[in-house]
């Protein structure tokens, strides 16, 4: 459970972000997805249409109904993309550009766990792994495909 000082900088922390205009597609913001009960950590690649168009993030339906099979509770995690805004593909640029947001909600969140979600290719994975390489916190990484057998590896960390 995130306490009065962590919700006060994720508040904080969000504001920032959405008045973030360090590159071209800025237009196209979704904040990070977060409940004073977090405690795992979700890592997406970039915003989709319709996290746009609902300014959240919305992780699919059949992740948390695997995540509850195994005992999550979708308020459990919190869930923050490697780039805030739209993008048709990962750009060195983007990626730098919001490094600092995601390292920072890392840091004030703390999670026990880290699920990196996603088909990154792997020039993607090496342009993001620094985002997460000083986190001394279990990850897994899972493509959607391979998602329930790596949820099961998730539990067991």
């Amino acid at each position: 459970m995130l306490d009065e000082r962590q919700i006060r900088l994720l508040e904080l922390l969000e504001d920032k972000i959405s008045q973030c205009e360090l590159c071209s597609i800025y237009k196209k913001k979704c904040l990070p997805y977060w409940t004073p009960l977090s405690k795992y950590l979700i890592i997406s690649k970039n915003p989709n249409d319709n996290e746009i168009n609902n300014e959240e993030l919305l992780i699919d339906n059949s992740l948390w109904l695997i995540m509850d099979n195994y005992g999550f509770r979708k308020e459990e995690f919190a869930i923050i993309n490697v780039i805030q805004c739209q993008a048709e593909i990962l750009t060195h640029e983007y990626i730098s550009n919001c490094e600092s947001w995601v390292r920072k909600f890392i840091k004030i969140l703390e999670p026990q766990k880290i699920l990196i979600l996603g088909n990154f290719e792997y020039n993607d994975i090496k342009k993001c792994s620094k985002l997460w390489s000083d986190t001394f916190v279990p990850i897994i990484r899972s493509s959607l495909l391979h998602l329930e057998k790596n949820i099961r590896k998730f539990k067991e960390l």
